[in-house]
């Protein structure tokens, strides 16, 4: 009987389960699919000694995206690095995400692999991407830079900490070039730079080497003169002005003011 024969506007769902599974049944198993002169149930019959078994894990759904491989042979996804093959500078990719891997895809192949980084700011490299003669290079980690920034001072050691402590950002390239400012100024320098950084609360490579091209590393940072207020004395009289009234002028106006105006209403 239809639903709305029981006078019911919405069906009721334990009633409508059973319903599909009878129509399942007795309709749509048996019914002949058009090129096929068989029914669903007779080719699940044939087939179902050919299917495999269901996987272990469930699907994990895979989403597209296309990049342009930087000149540091890497893309970004998801505020996170993947190095991908430093032949594939400046070429388009494709990166195919899933909830734990990373596959890289050049003309339709896999060029690269990696695991899906689970903090922001991961860098997931592969040392084989890059090119020979940046493999030193590439191989230091934040402990080591740190190392090489303590044997210049605590205040380019506190610069790179708080570059490091930026979550959104990968902090080894600046520091990398934050240290690297010692080719071209001295160490004395840059840590004089650094301080004066921490000072007006910039703690960048780029608030550092601007510090350094302008010599303000040389000058100490601008003191704020002190303001010191002067006590007011209670026993003084304030000062008296020309047009000054005395306290309640202008409520007494007003009282006299209203009370004539009511006057004369009272007595017209």
């Amino acid at each position: 009987m239809h639903q709305k024969e029981r006078g019911r506007e919405i069906p009721w769902k334990d009633e409508a389960q059973p319903a599909l599974e009878k129509w399942s049944d007795e309709v749509a198993d048996t019914r002949k699919l058009y090129g096929f002169m068989a029914t669903p149930q007779e080719l699940f019959e044939e087939e179902k000694d050919l299917l495999g078994p269901l996987p272990d894990q469930p699907w994990d759904q895979e989403c597209w995206s296309g990049y342009t491989v930087g000149a540091d042979w890497r893309i970004r996804l998801d505020y996170s690095w993947y190095s991908v093959p430093h032949q594939l500078i400046d070429q388009a990719v494709l990166a195919c995400a899933t909830n734990s891997l990373i596959r890289v895809f050049h003309k339709g192949e896999v060029v690269a692999c990696h695991e899906r980084a689970v903090e922001r700011g991961t860098y997931r490299r592969d040392s084989a991407h890059a090119p020979p003669h940046k493999e030193q290079y590439m191989n230091q980690t934040r402990q080591s830079l740190l190392e090489e920034a303590r044997t210049i001072g605590s205040s380019t050691v506190a610069v790179a900490e708080k570059i490091f402590a930026v979550r959104e950002v990968d902090g080894m390239r600046p520091v990398r070039r934050l240290l690297g400012l010692v080719r071209k100024h001295s160490a004395q320098d840059l840590e004089a730079a650094c301080k004066r950084a921490l000072d007006f609360e910039t703690p960048e490579y780029r608030s550092v080497k601007n510090i350094l091209v302008q010599g303000l590393h040389r000058s100490a940072p601008p003191v704020e003169p002190k303001v010191e207020s002067t006590p007011v004395n209670s026993k003084v009289p304030a000062p008296s002005f020309r047009f000054a009234r005395p306290l309640g002028y202008f409520s007494g106006k007003a009282v006299s003011f209203f009370t004539m105006f009511t006057g004369v209403f009272n007595h017209g």
